[in-house]
């Protein structure tokens, strides 16, 4: 719990005498003011907090990632704290998750010009925040029904084309702000079995690779070389 403040030091350090593997934090900041879209962080605005700044930036002290996931209309939140703590190294978790880019989510994204809003501040927010060098975007999480497609609806689950054919605009919007240095596939699974299996959802993403017409150089960095990278997967244990 980062809300330890400089506490957090013992509790991190205990992490990593326990498994020298240990690369980073995962945390849910994500927080919604809609009563049926699911906050899952434990209050809002965590990260203005000055006790929970403190415990995040002891992450850098124990060279320590963070792993964010936020809904779309906090990103410039995080970008805040990215620029005022640019020690601790950031994967932005799910490309954000625009909150009904793909449909209707309990009234959200209910029409064209609502997705079109939501897809303005989804990418203001995503700008904003690959502004920052330290931040780096994981390819992932586009099939959660709050993004609003309704896969997790339908008797039968789309196939690679269908699928394919609703991640591309998101996931090029992505991969266009952050840059393929800085972006990496990922699944979101068990979570997106409601919508997809693992197959169908990576052969997806390959496809989508396709029609961005990526060299292979670009193609490792994304499915690969950046993932082994920023979580130092070479690096001795």
């Amino acid at each position: 719990d980062l809300r330890l403040g400089d506490a957090v030091d013992e509790v991190l350090a205990a992490h990593r005498a326990a498994s020298p593997a240990t690369r980073g934090v995962r945390y849910m900041l994500t927080w919604h003011e809609h009563p049926l879209v699911h906050s899952y962080a434990p209050a809002p605005a965590l990260t203005r907090d000055p006790q929970w700044r403190r415990g995040y930036a002891a992450l850098a002290r124990h060279e320590l990632s963070f792993d964010a996931w936020v809904y779309h209309e906090q990103l410039g939140e995080l970008a805040a704290l990215a620029r005022d703590i640019p020690e601790v190294r950031v994967v932005l978790c799910h490309v954000g998750t625009p909150v009904g880019l793909g449909g209707s989510f309990h009234g959200i994204g209910a029409d064209a010009g609502a997705r079109d809003r939501i897809r303005g501040a989804w990418l203001e927010g995503l700008a904003e925040l690959a502004a920052c060098p330290n931040v780096h975007c994981k390819l992932s999480g586009l099939t959660m029904p709050v993004i609003g497609f309704g896969f997790h609806e339908r008797a039968h689950k789309p196939d690679v084309e269908e699928l394919a054919a609703a991640l591309e605009s998101p996931l090029r919007a992505a991969i266009d702000a952050f840059g393929v240095e800085r972006c990496m596939f990922a699944s979101n699974f068990p979570v997106d079995k409601v919508s997809t299996t693992l197959d169908t959802l990576w052969r997806a993403f390959g496809r989508v690779v396709d029609r961005l017409e990526l060299d292979d150089a670009a193609r490792r960095r994304l499915f690969r070389d950046n993932a082994r990278a920023f979580y130092r997967l070479n690096a001795a244990a």
